[in-house]
């Protein structure tokens, strides 16, 4: 196994993660199997990408590992850890970055985002860049739905309802936040890879 790769086996799941040496790639959603997790990872990594032949320090995986477990069991502090952001915009950074702030189990309108990131009106482009994270449940897309439903999600609804059931709302009768409040400290560090 290539010491890029952490596969975690959690209730939720079985997660993938990869990481190059600048910090976290792409971490999947919770898949049925680790073969499946595998599958989603491998068709997450952006060709463009090279895989990294240097590791990051170990302890980083081992932190995203227990933070997944955590997560699984309902606690789910935020974790900063450095996220390699080849790839994605200034935009898609800063709209992942919002995602951060969305509290578990909470959930926010593809509109409040756009307002926390200071792009008012920029809901569909919100929608846009939540398609290109590649860290969904750490950077929580699922907790931003559209003003009329669910709206979207790059893993299949059903993973969307699932996790929004394990934090403990229920998907049909959901109670989006007007806004969304970004704090002036914390957040994902971005690192260019």
């Amino acid at each position: 196994m290539r010491r890029n790769l952490l596969q975690a086996q959690t209730s939720l799941g079985h997660f993938a993660a990869f990481f190059s040496e600048a910090g976290l790639i792409a971490l999947t959603c919770p898949y049925p199997s680790p073969r499946r997790a595998l599958e989603a990872l491998v068709a997450e990594l952006p060709q463009r990408i090279a895989l990294a032949s240097c590791p990051p320090p170990a302890s980083l995986a081992a932190r995203l590992a227990r933070w997944l477990q955590r997560y699984a069991r309902g606690q789910a502090p935020p974790l900063s850890i450095p996220l390699d952001g080849r790839g994605l915009s200034a935009f898609d950074q800063r709209v992942l970055s919002a995602l951060w702030h969305v509290p578990f189990g909470c959930v926010v309108t593809y509109g409040a985002l756009a307002a926390a990131c200071g792009a008012p009106g920029a809901a569909r482009a919100v929608g846009q860049a939540l398609g290109r994270n590649r860290s969904p449940v750490l950077l929580p897309c699922h907790r931003v739905v559209a003003a009329n439903g669910l709206g979207g999600f790059g893993a299949g609804l059903d993973l969307k309802r699932m996790l929004l059931r394990h934090e403990g709302l229920d998907p049909q009768a959901l109670q989006p936040a007007k806004s969304l409040r970004i704090a002036d400290q914390g957040g994902p560090q971005w690192c260019a890879g």
